[in-house]
Parts: structure tokens; C-alpha cells; sequence
């Protein structure tokens, strides 16, 4: 993998029902490269996994600006 530290990266969840294991794998994964994960869906607040899990999400969709992210 490349040099990712300082670099910001966006994930795009649903809100309800994503897939747990699929998200927290690849959320690890580039944190621990070094990057900073910013999680988006269709609102704030906590999402809920298909399978119990949550996330936390920092931004809806309508305040995503691409051009930040990598």
C-alpha cells in the first residue's frame, strides 16, 4: 500500500444495514496506514450494521464536499 498517512479518506455507509465486517475491516485497515476516515451517510448520528454493529456518522451526504478527500 502507498503512503497514506495524512491523507483523508471518506466512506460512504448506509445509514441502516451495512455491511459490519466489510466497514470496520477497511476502517482499520487505512487508519492504520495513517489516514483519517471521515464516514458519511444519508444522516447524522449513529448507523446500525446488519449485524448489531455501529457506527458513528460525521457527515450526511449533502455535506460531503469531494475535493477534500482522496
Amino acid at each position: 500500500m502507498s503512503n497514506l498517512s495524512s491523507k483523508k479518506i471518506l466512506i460512504i455507509i448506509a445509514h441502516k444495514n451495512y455491511q459490519d465486517y466489510e466497514y470496520a475491516m477497511t476502517k482499520q485497515i487505512l487508519e492504520s496506514a495513517g489516514t483519517r476516515i471521515i464516514t458519511a451517510s444519508s444522516r447524522t448520528g449513529a448507523a446500525q450494521g446488519e449485524f448489531g454493529s455501529f457506527a458513528q456518522i460525521d457527515l450526511s451526504l449533502d455535506q460531503v464536499k469531494t475535493k477534500e478527500y482522496e
